[in-house]
């Protein structure tokens, strides 16, 4: 499925505040920021998370969700080198909230909306035109597309997902009843795509995050390699094609054209 790439302005914000502070840093001083700009860069942080955490917020309520915010605030106070990707240890952190555990959909549901926020935020690249005619050699390795993430669920958290996105209101517990589902998010031009995997493709794709190297897409795939990575490729999900060599102490990908 194909939709219209997010926007996120609070999240646009703590990036422009980001580089600020690298700014300053490069000054011969810096001084202790102005307590008006301390305030506007927490209020910018909840903001910022209830718009990637929509729905999340939408389960929750909104009060609810910004007690939610304020209590992972303090629980993760943010790095100001890296107020771009504040937020991502909030799936974790709702994982193990007391007051939410009643609502076993939200972690699944925040970790899917953290890859959307990922996959819409990474600067729009190519992906790979063509594989090479012959995969037997060993030291061929591949990259997936820049904020491509694997998500799994024990229910359909894509639908509950597209149900907020459409704006349908409060969703009760139906979607728990629909089976397992094993995701890729990533961005696709100017959309972002979300796709449902089978269990061949999620251990493709999952190998690929973990070790690009060919070789050991041939162990796992056990002759089914070419195939499956003809399938990613037709769905512009491969990125580079390199290859690894390694030394004595370390492995070094050179890209190839």
């Amino acid at each position: 499925m194909s939709y219209p790439l997010p926007a996120f302005p609070a999240m646009n914000l703590l990036t422009g505040f980001q580089q600020q502070f690298v700014t300053q840093l490069t000054e011969d001083s810096v001084e202790e920021p102005p307590l008006s700009f301390q305030h506007n860069l927490q209020q910018t942080l909840v903001r910022g998370l209830a718009e990637v955490y929509c729905g999340c917020r939408a389960l929750l309520g909104d009060e609810f969700f910004e007690d939610l915010a304020n209590l992972y605030l303090k629980a993760h106070p943010p790095a100001v080198q890296r107020l771009a990707s504040f937020g991502d240890q909030l799936p974790d952190f709702v994982q193990s909230f007391v007051p939410a555990l009643h609502l076993t959909q939200l972690p699944a549901l925040a970790r899917l909306e953290w890859a959307v926020f990922q996959a819409s935020n990474v600067v729009r690249v190519e992906p790979l035109a063509k594989l090479p005619a012959a995969l037997d050699d060993e030291r061929l390795s591949l990259t997936l597309m820049p904020g491509l993430t694997l998500v799994e669920a024990n229910y359909a958290v894509d639908l509950l997902w597209q149900h907020h996105q459409q704006n349908l209101g409060a969703a009760g517990l139906k979607y728990l009843d629909h089976d397992a589902v094993r995701l890729v998010v990533v961005r696709g031009g100017s959309q972002l795509k979300m796709e449902r995997l089978n269990d061949d493709g999620w251990r493709c794709l999952q190998q690929l995050t973990q070790d690009g190297r060919v070789a050991e897409l041939h162990k796992l795939l056990q002759g089914a390699t070419h195939r499956h990575l003809s399938w990613a490729l037709e769905r512009g999900w491969l990125h580079t094609l390199g290859c690894h060599t390694r030394h004595p102490d370390r492995a070094v990908i050179s890209a190839m054209p």
